[in-house]
């Protein structure tokens, strides 16, 4: 593990949750200007992905190296805290808004609580996985020179 883990954990939750109001934001406009009637959520791997390639390319700037398999998968187990962090905040807010479909009789059955457990579990696997692979192809990404775009006319 590298030696600065918190400020990478801190990026990747700033990210993350940059691009997640972001999209939040754009799903709100699309609704109301009825652009769309339905919105899937696959777009939050998206943001995951998008996340965890920052926050390997920001691992390639410090380190100066390629990640390795066994590194990439050890960081991303530790960038799970932060999305699950991030996916109960934007449950909170769509409880808070009207957006979630269930009221206290769906709780008391017990089928709710087994299907967002579900939820949680599949999730938590799935962000696992795209945040280790893309946080590799960060990685592979070269560091960009200090001149930036005065390079271009050169």
């Amino acid at each position: 593990m590298p030696n600065f883990i918190v400020p990478l954990v801190i990026r990747y939750f700033l990210i993350s949750l940059a691009f997640t109001a972001a999209l939040i934001a754009l799903v709100a406009l699309l609704l109301h200007f009825n652009v769309v009637e339905k919105v899937g959520s696959s777009a939050g791997t998206g943001v995951t992905f998008a996340s965890g390639l920052l926050t390997g390319a920001y691992f390639r700037k410090r380190e100066g190296r390629l990640a390795e398999w066994d590194e990439c998968w050890r960081i991303s187990t530790v960038l799970l805290l932060p999305q699950l962090v991030l996916a109960l905040i934007s449950l909170a807010i769509s409880y808070a808004a009207g957006g979630l479909p269930f009221d206290a009789s769906s709780l008391a059955s017990g089928t709710l609580i087994g299907i967002l457990g579900f939820a949680i579990v599949f999730g938590s696997l799935l962000s696992w996985i795209v945040t280790a692979i893309s946080f590799r192809f960060g990685s592979k990404m070269a560091p960009r020179s200090a001149k930036g775009w005065r390079n271009l006319r050169e």
